[in-house]
């Protein structure tokens, strides 16, 4: 027997859309690194990484507005943190 899926609380519709939005910031990464590469058509060009540093800070920042608001405001909204 197959046992149901956990209902979806607060805190995990709110960690699952940061990690969505995570994950699409992720990608877009990768593809401002590798724009330099499809522009010119080779792989031997100058890649830019200064982007990947605006991503840690987001991930970092949004992790711990995750932890706050789930210790602090139980019951907020778990949409308005993943929409800003």
């Amino acid at each position: 027997m197959h046992s149901p899926a956990p209902p979806l609380t607060p805190d995990r519709i709110q960690s699952r859309l940061l990690l969505l939005a995570g994950i699409f910031l992720g990608l877009f990464s990768i593809l401002l690194t590798l724009s330099p590469a499809a522009r010119f058509r080779s792989w031997q060009v100058a890649y830019r990484w200064d982007h990947w540093i605006g991503l840690a800070v987001w991930a970092v920042l949004f992790y711990l507005a995750d932890r706050l608001t789930r210790r602090y405001l139980p019951g907020r909204h778990p949409f308005l943190l993943p929409i800003t």
